[in-house]
């Protein structure tokens, strides 16, 4: 990993020979602000990009569906199925 305490503690002598501490800890503060909110959007631009397809299918109502418990079937009886049209209970 690399050691960003190199640039922090640049950037930190670099402003406070130019401003007060105060100022200057603020400054660094919206800086670190501004500089996680670039990477998280770049981020969300990447996965909406190499999710496009997965997006369109899903708007499209074809995206397959995962389920990590099987499915709920229920049983009709003869009435049920004869109204919805099946012949064969899916078990």
């Amino acid at each position: 990993m690399f050691d960003f305490s190199i640039i922090t503690s640049w950037v930190h002598g670099l402003l406070t020979s130019l401003m007060p501490l105060g100022l200057a800890v603020f400054i660094e503060c919206v800086i670190v602000g501004g500089c996680l909110l670039l990477m998280y959007t770049v981020i969300a631009i990447l996965m909406i990009y190499t999710h496009r397809k997965n997006i369109e299918r899903l708007k499209a109502g074809t995206e397959s569906k995962t389920f990590i418990w099987k499915p709920r079937r229920v049983k009709l009886d003869d009435e049920e199925r004869k109204k919805s049209g099946k012949e064969h209970d899916r078990e």
